[in-house]
């Protein structure tokens, strides 16, 4: 008898992998025909299905550990989906790759500090031409971003008090770089301003208190004025006619790096 009862366990269990069926998982955080029902699904964790094409909504995927065949997808809110991560540092940022076709206002500097996680932003799969007048504004926890070399605008206050930002690539595809764009990003200490970039709009870096090295691949990118950058007037006296060039700022004072 105890030796039926197994056998039959185990028909049982076999036949319940057969017929367990892939289901998908529907509304914000919630799962449709999931969990550990009459076939014995044992799900396993939700992970992130990669590369995100939204900034409100991601979609996880998790595996039924009975059979791999057998998933289940479900939407969930980009908030929602970085609070469920465990709590994490400057130092420690999640890395996101992000491919979409435009960047504009999408609240997703809320979204983020509402989360309350470090993340970088990978843009680089990202086809959209221009970063829209304050995406990222106030964005505190933002430490990182890779810009698309398709991107030819840098829009007003796109950084502004991002004061968490310490690194960030600007492809030799933008030629302009807005108003206040990067204002007060407080966590920058470098950036490289490509041969592309014709124009930088006033109050660009000012404030960013961090700052201590700027290259200009171009000799005559346009400074609106002195107000640009950290002690720019001196940053102004000493380029363009400099030229081409890394530029250091010690003391309040700029001077080109021999």
């Amino acid at each position: 008898m105890k030796k039926f009862s197994i056998t039959l366990a185990l028909m049982v269990f076999a036949l319940c992998l057969i017929a367990c069926p892939s289901s998908t998982g529907g509304g914000d955080g919630f799962v449709t025909g999931g969990g550990n029902d009459s076939c014995s699904h044992i799900w396993g964790s939700w992970t992130l299905i990669s590369p995100i094409t939204s900034l409100t909504t991601v979609q996880e995927k998790r595996t039924c550990s009975h059979d791999a065949a057998h998933t289940e997808q479900r939407n969930i809110s980009f908030e929602k989906y970085l609070s469920s991560l465990p709590n994490n540092t400057m130092a420690t940022p999640y890395t996101i790759a992000v491919n979409i076709a435009s960047l504009n206002s999408t609240l997703i500097n809320i979204h983020i500090d509402n989360a309350g996680r470090y993340v970088n932003l990978d843009f680089s799969g990202s086809t959209f031409t221009a970063i829209g007048n304050s995406v990222f504004w106030h964005c505190a926890f933002l430490t990182g971003i890779t810009i698309p070399n398709s991107v030819t605008s840098i829009g007003n206050s796109a950084f502004d008090n991002c004061t968490s930002l310490t690194g960030i690539i600007i492809p030799n595809s933008v030629t302009s770089i807005g108003n206040y764009a990067f204002n007060n990003c407080t966590s920058l200490n470098g950036i490289t301003i490509p041969n592309s970039v014709t124009t930088i709009e006033s109050f660009a870096f000012t404030s960013c208190t961090s700052l201590t090295s700027v290259t200009f691949n171009r000799a005559n990118t346009v400074i609106a004025d002195s107000n640009n950058f950290p002690n720019g007037a001196s940053l102004m006296s000493v380029y363009p006619a400099g030229g081409i060039g890394t530029y250091i700022r010690s003391g309040g004072t700029w001077s080109k790096q021999l």
